[in-house]
């Protein structure tokens, strides 16, 4: 994706650059379509093969706490055992909530063996996330933000009101400084961007519409390139996205020479920087992409897809076999003709099995 060159005359400087940025681009795009194709693929396969497995073994332990529960005043035990039972019902119902959902039944069960109740205790947890999101807007941006605005449906044009007057006030009580040749110069390249996007937002359209018509072709693979092209082209300017723009610009370089060889070097410039700003961005999104999805597939971004793949499946089976455990343990105390012994075989298991409620999602 570049500016070619032409046979006796080297690239200038702004031309290198332009060079540069859209290849730059045209790797991050390539990295973007690979990682959510990745991304999609991961998801699909837990879904499939790991989810209704975590789904089965939080409905599990929520049966076996419910039944540990129900023989818990039935047997006689020593204080430690009990201190120990106690503490495995409250881990068992603790890993079952952060999978599902519990009813009110289970709730009941959960608040005897904690001290906050649980629905007081999601609260405090919703509060204290709104005030450390609170508290790290006012490090990052200097603004005091009330923590209910990071409630559902929040009032965003509030918000965004509360906003811009504490900027001003805050820019306000800012003294001045002398500006530096540099800040000067950004300020000048900065408005040449913005009046780039509002006006040449149009020139853009027709260079492209005058270089793509279709009418104009008598090549047949070319016009339908062309035809192609240029429903792109309108769908960008009816959205007004100079940068889409810029993009099919760009792609329309890379195979087809000429087109912005003789563009004059400040217009290039100020292209140029455009560009920096989507590639920005583009960085920006790939950074994000893995949160988009389940966040227990954040930790395979740096994973190719079938090693992915296959740390997927050991992990699918080793749910399989958890659940074939507690299952085991639960009918044993469900049907057992001695509960009091079951119990303390349970215990001393899940002492025995220190990592076993580590194993939840």
């Amino acid at each position: 994706m570049a500016l070619s060159k032409k046979s006796k005359n080297v690239l200038t400087k702004e031309q290198q650059a332009f060079n540069k940025i859209t290849k730059r681009i045209h790797l991050l795009q390539q990295q973007m379509e690979s990682e959510s194709k990745k991304m999609d693929s991961l998801k699909s396969f837990y879904q499939k093969e790991v989810l209704p497995a975590v789904q089965k073994l939080s409905r599990n332990k929520i049966i076996l706490s419910q039944r540990l529960h129900e023989k818990r005043t039935a047997v006689k035990l020593s204080n430690a055992q009990n201190t120990k039972l106690d503490r495995i019902i409250f881990l068992l119902l603790e890993d079952a909530f952060s999978v599902c959902e519990p009813d009110e039944a289970t709730k009941k069960i959960y608040d005897f063996y904690c001290d906050t109740p649980y629905d007081e205790g999601l609260n405090e947890e919703e509060e204290e996330i709104k005030s450390m999101a609170s508290k790290m807007f006012k490090e990052q941006f200097g603004v005091d933000l009330d923590p209910s605005v990071f409630e559902e449906n929040p009032d965003f044009d509030k918000l965004k009101n509360d906003l811009e007057k504490q900027f001003e006030e805050k820019a306000s009580k800012t003294k001045p400084r002398k500006k530096t040749t540099k800040q000067i110069e950004q300020e000048l390249l900065q408005k040449q961007k913005d009046e780039l996007k509002g006006k040449s937002l149009r020139s853009i359209y027709l260079s492209l519409v005058k270089i793509l018509h279709p009418d104009t072709e008598k090549d047949e693979k070319l016009r339908g390139e062309k035809e192609e092209t240029m429903k792109e082209v309108t769908v960008a300017y009816q959205n007004k996205d100079m940068m889409s723009l810029l993009k099919i610009q760009t792609k329309w370089v890379t195979t087809h020479e000429g087109i912005l060889n003789n563009t004059d070097e400040n217009t290039l410039k100020v292209y140029t920087q455009l560009l920096k700003d989507q590639a920005k961005e583009l960085a920006q999104e790939l950074e994000m992409i893995y949160w988009r999805y389940d966040p227990f597939l954040v930790k395979y971004s740096d994973y190719s897809l079938s090693a992915a793949k296959s740390d997927l499946t050991q992990t699918a089976y080793g749910f399989q076999l958890s659940n074939q455990e507690i299952e085991q343990i639960s009918t044993l105390i469900e049907q057992s003709a001695y509960p009091s012994q079951a119990i303390k075989r349970c215990i001393d298991i899940f002492h025995q099995e220190d990592d076993f409620f580590d194993f939840d999602i």
